[in-house]
């Protein structure tokens, strides 16, 4: 019951809102504020699908209906009646407030796209310099060796070091005998073991790293005779260390065959010294670990550039797909409109009084019904076409 009565108030509501909105665009009064609620309320497409809202299509054909018998809009007269103005004016309202809300995103998804694009731009100009150091490098080489730089990276470091881990395993053995001639704890011959180790190995390192960059000075002499001197007074001394020690244990151990043993035990330490010297040499050639690194750096400067591109590409089909969906609702009131527009235009010829009168004529519909005279309903130019979009952002 109360379902029913509240539907049975519905229509004196909805005609005296005919009343106050056709005399309001009429210019023949101004609406009362206690009713403004009410026309704020119906002035929007919100509500369309419900049935009793002014602007839906029950609503559309009610008011054409009641128009038609009424004879509006006059069948010479070539302006629109009240209600098809209404809904344009409804229609470019609601448009109007998606065109606001439009804005308030598009600064926040515009700020974040011309941030990617900034970022953008400059790893683009981060690989275009890493790609002329690459080629000032890869000239240099070429003027000095006469060939191109090998291809790769700075894999052979890998080799390198790996190559003095196995001389160090290889060495370790060797001398480790030495220093149990002294009777100390395992561990201090292993520590002291490893120490004349890595001392040789280094001693390789630097003398190859001194021989290949070639320029000398007093300093750099005086380091590379200790470098030289060091290691064999080192190698000797322990060849006479494990020669005095395994004379020691063996007591057959004499003579020619005694001083034999000193001479194999130091070309053992004399070969590992001079196979990381030369590596070392081979290795570390200033010019191509220049390339390298100036390949390192574009491939770093390339990858974040990628990186950067995917952001702004992101960022980009945000902004685009934000404005689709704002674009489409847009031209769903606008779709809307028209629907009523056309729902209201057919009830209103179907009941007109004057139709037979004016058909006999040859005039079949009223002159603001024709093509020609139909109200436009603008989207602004923001809510439109993606090419206006895609131009901001080149």
């Amino acid at each position: 019951m109360a379902l029913v009565g509240s539907l049975t108030i519905v229509p004196p509501i909805i005609g005296s809102l005919d009343a106050i909105i056709k005399e309001g665009f009429a210019g023949n009064c101004r609406i009362p504020d206690s009713n403004m609620w009410r026309v704020m309320m119906m002035a929007s497409f919100r509500w369309h699908w419900w049935p009793w809202h002014r602007y839906s299509l029950c609503g559309a054909k009610r008011q054409g209906r009641l128009d038609g018998q009424e004879n509006i809009p006059a069948w010479q007269n070539p302006d629109q009646p009240p209600y098809v103005l209404e809904l344009v004016e409804a229609a470019e309202n609601d448009i109007r407030i998606l065109a606001q809300e439009w804005h308030k995103r598009d600064r926040v998804l515009r700020q974040r796209m011309e941030a990617a694009q900034v970022f953008k731009e400059q790893s683009k100009q981060k690989v275009d310099q890493a790609l002329k150091d690459l080629e000032a490098k890869n000239r240099h080489y070429e003027e000095v060796h006469g060939t191109s730089p090998p291809a790769g990276t700075d894999a052979r470091l890998f080799w390198y070091w790996s190559l003095l881990t196995f001389l160090f395993v290889f060495e370790f053995p060797i001398n480790a005998i030495v220093f149990r001639l002294f009777g100390e704890a395992e561990v201090f011959t292993y520590v002291a073991t490893a120490a004349i180790a890595i001392a040789l190995l280094a001693c390789a390192h630097q003398l190859g790293v001194f021989l290949r960059e070639g320029k000398w000075d007093k300093t750099k002499i005086g380091i590379t005779v200790a470098l030289v001197v060091a290691p064999i007074l080192v190698i000797g001394a322990v060849a006479w260390l494990r020669q005095l020690y395994l004379s020691q244990a063996a007591e057959e151990v004499r003579g020619a065959w005694s001083q034999g043993m000193l001479f194999a035990f130091a070309t053992f330490n004399f070969i590992i010294f001079i196979v990381a010297m030369v590596a070392s040499y081979l290795v570390h050639d200033p010019l191509l670990f220049a390339v390298y690194k100036a390949r390192k750096q574009l491939a770093n400067a390339q990858k974040m550039f990628t990186k950067c591109e995917v952001e702004y590409e992101k960022a980009k089909t945000d902004r685009e797909k934000t404005k689709a969906v704002y674009r489409t609702r847009a031209h769903q009131i606008k779709d809307t409109a028209q629907v009523l527009m056309h729902a209201y235009r057919t009830e209103n010829l179907r009941h007109r009084t004057d139709r037979e009168q004016y058909e006999s004529q040859g005039s079949y519909q009223p002159k603001s019904f024709n093509r020609e005279n139909q109200p436009k309903i603008t989207i602004p130019p923001e809510l439109e076409a993606d090419e206006q979009l895609r131009g901001e952002t080149q």
